[in-house]
């Protein structure tokens, strides 16, 4: 029973890495604003949570999401 098993998630693995290299193509980086104000954050609504949506749409609050600037060391 265990051989059977662990090929099924074998190819369960294999099938969504397929899927992902298959794909992954489709995708396009979303180029930020430098300011995201009550002006403009009905356009970047599906990015921001929506608390700090609300905050931003009142005027309470205004986004500067800048460049991420960081070493990405992999351990291991």
């Amino acid at each position: 029973m265990k051989p059977i098993r662990i090929i099924k998630y074998f190819g369960l693995i294999l099938c969504s890495f397929f899927s992902l290299l298959l794909f992954s193509g489709i995708l396009h980086a979303l180029d930020l604003p430098k300011v995201i104000d009550k002006t403009n954050c009905s356009q970047y609504k599906d990015f921001l949570i929506p608390a700090l949506y609300r905050a931003v749409e009142r005027g309470d609050w205004i986004v500067e999401p800048g460049t991420l600037n960081f070493t990405y060391i992999q351990t291991g």
